[in-house]
């Protein structure tokens, strides 16, 4: 969590998918607690003590967002601090001596590649996470640069960029939102490609539960179905369609629970609160690419295809060599993997 934003999920008083900005006195705060517990219990004097906690402080300060501008900040800080330090009212120099050495160490072997490092901020549908964690890996092993993921409903990050989010990036779970923002100035004109497509399923975690036609749907036989919200979520948009070419929408109203995005859908599922759910089939692979429970891959004819878009917010070369890595072969095996078409 650097200083900007960071990402809430369930039951810390926020909503998944919500950002909310904090100050560098958040960030100062908890490093004075983490330094203070490094340094209890040692027989530093207090003008070793003092400088070491500031030193610290400022150094975990900087790991944590602004890597070349926080580290810079640490310095001067540790050495305005050095230059009052005190021992029964004349000046250790040998203190000074220190508190400096120990600075400019730091500095020179670290700054060359904490600066080297960019950090993106790139918003991902919820659908994606998993995928987007392993081609995350992946891009930071090759580039050493880092990526921070906000996930979130589709329609809620949309509303978050029109807000002022500080996103780099954007992957949406459809091709609506990122021509939006390209509409409204918000996005690199012609940064708008499709990644991957997405493919819905009927599933039930109870293996033989849902059939190889998705007749279990025309059965009266479970309580309750989780569909993601259709007015936030691509594949809530596609269940209902899919309910709807079945002649089922209407008849379910009663039996439909609504997740606020396609994985508190799949967590309504898996969780045993719903039967049954019209999720993404990505999210019931396994490590090995092996689909858990029973299911039914509904066919692309039932729903409008889910063209998956990524788009450009804030352009920079660290940015586009993360669009053009998502584009490569290598990207394509791992988003193969996790169940999506290219």
């Amino acid at each position: 969590c650097g200083s900007g934003f960071v990402t809430c999920g369930r039951g810390e008083g926020l909503s998944e998918g919500d950002v909310f900005w904090h100050s560098r006195e958040s960030v100062a705060s908890a490093t004075q607690v983490s330094t203070t517990k490094l340094t209890q219990g040692t027989k530093l004097k207090p003008f070793y003590l003092r400088a070491l906690r500031v030193l610290c402080g400022e150094f975990l300060a900087c790991l944590s967002a602004n890597v070349g501008a926080r580290f810079t900040l640490g310095v001067v800080a540790a050495l305005r601090e050095d230059s009052r330090m005190t021992v029964a009212g004349h000046r250790s120099g040998w203190a000074v001596s220190f508190a400096r050495q120990a600075v400019w160490l730091l500095l020179l072997l670290l700054l060359p590649a904490l600066v080297s490092a960019d950090q993106l901020r790139v918003a991902v549908a919820s659908n994606f996470a998993g995928a987007m964690t392993a081609l995350g890996e992946r891009f930071e092993a090759h580039t050493g640069h880092r990526l921070s993921l906000v996930i979130g409903a589709t329609g809620k990050l949309y509303a978050q960029i029109r807000n002022g989010a500080p996103f780099d990036v954007l992957f949406a779970a459809d091709e609506e939102r990122p021509r939006l923002l390209e509409d409204q100035g918000l996005a690199l004109p012609g940064s708008r490609f499709t990644y991957a497509r997405g493919r819905l399923v009927l599933w039930s975690p109870r293996p033989g539960y849902v059939d190889s036609e998705g007749r279990v749907l025309e059965r009266a036989g479970f309580t309750h179905l989780a569909i993601a919200n259709p007015r936030l979520a691509p594949y809530g948009a596609a269940a209902r369609e899919l309910l709807q070419a079945r002649g089922l929408w209407q008849g379910l109203q009663g039996q439909l629970v609504r997740g606020e995005n396609i994985a508190q859908t799949y967590q309504f599922v898996g969780s045993g609160n719903a039967e049954l759910g019209l999720v993404a089939y990505a999210q019931i692979l396994d490590a090995e690419g092996h689909a858990q429970g029973s299911y039914w891959l509904v066919p692309a004819g039932l729903y409008r295809p889910i063209e998956q878009q990524a788009v450009l917010l804030r352009d920079s070369a660290t940015a586009r060599d993360l669009l053009a890595f998502v584009k490569g072969d290598e990207a394509g095996v791992i988003i193969r993997a996790h169940g999506y078409d290219r």
